[in-house]
């Protein structure tokens, strides 16, 4: 998952349905940054780029709206 937050006593991750999962430091005996993306490898591959473009733009837009509704 994606580290959310962090703290002394532990760790938040976030998973594919961004859903928060707390874990204990006591429980943790690596921690280490992925080299690989979550992000499917060859997503836009069959996107035009037009479509890439919207979908980036639908993304921004909505992450605005998210951030709005705090």
């Amino acid at each position: 998952g994606l580290l959310a937050e962090e703290s002394e006593g532990a760790v938040t991750i976030l998973d594919v349905k961004n859903e928060k999962t707390v874990i204990s430091r006591d429980d943790i005996e690596e921690m280490q940054v992925s080299p690989v993306s979550l992000m499917p490898e060859n997503i836009l591959k069959d996107l035009t780029p037009q479509e890439t473009r919207d979908l980036m733009r639908y993304l921004q837009d909505t992450g605005t709206l998210h951030q709005k509704r705090k």
